[in-house]
């Protein structure tokens, strides 16, 4: 079976469905492995994005409530997509239709996206679930269906607080429905070093994750934001190959997807530097506000909490 990867975050705009991208592609690409990638999101970001061309009745709504006969979107050889449109926004309402009442008893809400996994996906390597910003019950059923869960992080306090509800739905889930689930890892995105409050937020969040915070850090990049314009809708890597650059975007997300992986980086990763000596920067990053409106225990209790109860 495939591993089965959620990239989730409660907090929305913090770059889940970039990261499920990239971090598919870098898979595919780098590592000659056999993706498919879930776009779970009623924004159907992740399809808009590469391009896919929704087929009515050909959706993940239909996938997951055996409407159709469904084929996966070929994106690349090696990564193919499940996607999604603006019907999935009923998806809480056709899992209570009296249509699908056999269904769900046969297997339960919240295990509709792991029924269909192990009944589909078989022949992939990597599973990845690019999950919608709520704590509702498409998210409930990706961490149903996964092995590990991936944050994506921007350095303030509302992205942390979103790191908590997941941490608190994971505790649950962990308890009452996938005793499989673990957390692959937080790392940040759209991160800028030289910023007081990125660094002291990446410190707080190492302090606390004990152990569970990637080095690699997703730096912002003109070339992500490019890659998947509706004008090109391309993962960077394919983006920057017919450019013939190398972005920052797509070394660092090789990096993770290495890192992840448990691979030595194909290049060094960003290093801190020290702030320039110009007297503008300077003052600028003297005024940068330092303070976390989040109680550094709290978010520590939310970690220790989901740890013990991962121990045997």
């Amino acid at each position: 079976m495939p591993e089965v990867i959620a990239i989730t975050n409660q907090k929305g705009g913090v770059g889940k469905t970039t990261s499920a991208t990239n971090i598919a592609a870098s898979l595919a690409i780098h590592h000659n492995k056999k993706v498919i990638a879930f776009d779970l999101d009623q924004q159907g970001n992740l399809s808009k994005g590469l391009g896919v061309e929704i087929v009515k009745g050909h959706t993940v709504l239909e996938a997951l409530l055996r409407i159709t006969d469904h084929t996966p979107y070929p994106y690349q050889e090696n990564f193919h997509i499940i996607p999604a449109d603006n019907t999935f926004s009923t998806f809480a309402l056709n899992i209570a239709h009296s249509q699908f009442e056999d269904l769900v008893s046969e297997v339960g809400k919240e295990n509709l996206l792991k029924d269909y996994i192990k009944n589909n996906c078989a022949e992939y390597d990597y599973v990845i679930l690019d999950c919608p910003p709520a704590m509702d019950d498409v998210t409930i059923n990706a961490m149903v269906a996964a092995n590990k869960v991936l944050v994506p992080l921007q350095a303030h306090s509302f992205s942390l607080q979103g790191l908590q509800t997941v941490l608190s739905m994971m505790t649950r889930i962990v308890k009452r429905l996938n005793t499989d689930l673990d957390l692959g890892g937080v790392f940040f995105v759209q991160h800028q070093e030289r910023k007081i409050i990125s660094r002291d937020t990446a410190d707080k969040v190492k302090d606390v994750a004990q152990g569970k915070v990637f080095t690699t850090y997703i730096r912002t990049s003109v070339s992500l934001a490019e890659s998947s314009d509706e004008s090109v809708c391309l993962d960077v890597f394919t983006y920057d190959k017919q450019l013939e650059q190398k972005s920052n975007g797509a070394t660092d997300y090789q990096n993770l997807t290495n890192e992840f992986l448990g691979k030595q980086f194909q290049e060094s990763i960003y290093q801190r530097k020290e702030s320039s000596s110009n007297g503008a920067d300077k003052k600028e990053l003297d005024q940068e506000p330092t303070e976390i409106a989040i109680a550094d225990t709290e978010l520590a209790d939310k970690f220790d909490r989901f740890l013990k109860t991962k121990k045997p």
